[in-house]
């Protein structure tokens, strides 16, 4: 996968943003070797580091795929931890809960 495009920063801790996304292999989504879709979407955050995403995602070689739309919270723990909820729904919700573990 890989994709390009363009954000806009409309304070400190908010920017939307637009891509073009191009993949490539065996794509379990649609059974196809290749795709691509367009995306947008808004990042806003707080001071204290709680983030929210919001994204929008359209395939555009396969009509048949609903569009995919994504909310996710991402709630820091420590500088190296943080643990996010998020639900994405295309034919169906699907729900996960991550804690995540970064280091250097």
């Amino acid at each position: 996968m890989g994709g390009a495009g363009q954000a806009w920063q409309f304070s400190n801790n908010t920017l939307a943003y637009s891509l073009v996304n191009g993949y490539l292999g065996d794509l379990a989504k649609n059974s196809q070797f290749y795709d691509s879709s367009v995306e947008v979407g808004i990042i806003t955050g707080t001071d204290s580091g709680v983030k929210l995403k919001a994204s929008y995602e359209k395939s555009f070689l396969n009509a048949k795929n609903p569009a995919q739309t994504k909310l996710e919270l991402a709630v820091p723990i420590s500088q190296d931890i943080d643990i996010r909820l998020a639900v994405t729904h295309a034919n169906s919700a699907m729900w996960q809960l991550k804690l995540n573990y970064y280091w250097q």
